[in-house]
């Protein structure tokens, strides 16, 4: 399954369509404005607690025609500083080298 700047590689429970341990997501936080992929990815196993940026649960919300919104909760924060410009309305990430980047457990993280 794939909605905007995300994918998924399992089925969400029917359920408050929860996203099942063991799923893979991959997240682009910065598609490129030219077309050539994204700038930077974030991918993760859910429910990997092995992993310091993964989630332990993901459930997916249906928003219609607006485009996908990801709340990454403060796992994503052990591996990005995280800016937001509130009077343009634009997000910022950095790496912040804590965790090694390309790949830990498996997972993506590429910037």
């Amino acid at each position: 399954d794939q909605q905007q700047g995300i994918v998924l590689t399992g089925a969400p429970r029917p359920d408050r369509q929860i996203v099942g341990p063991g799923t893979k997501v991959a997240i682009s936080l910065a598609p490129d404005a030219q077309g050539l992929g994204a700038a930077s990815d974030y991918s993760f196993t859910v429910g990997d607690m092995a992993d310091p940026m993964a989630p332990s649960r993901v459930i997916l919300l249906e928003r219609g025609d607006q485009p996908t919104f990801v709340n990454t909760n403060l796992r994503l924060l052990n591996g990005f500083d995280y800016l937001f410009d509130a009077e343009n309305g634009i997000v910022g990430y950095r790496w912040t080298g804590r965790i090694p980047a390309g790949s830990s457990n498996g997972q993506s993280r590429r910037f």
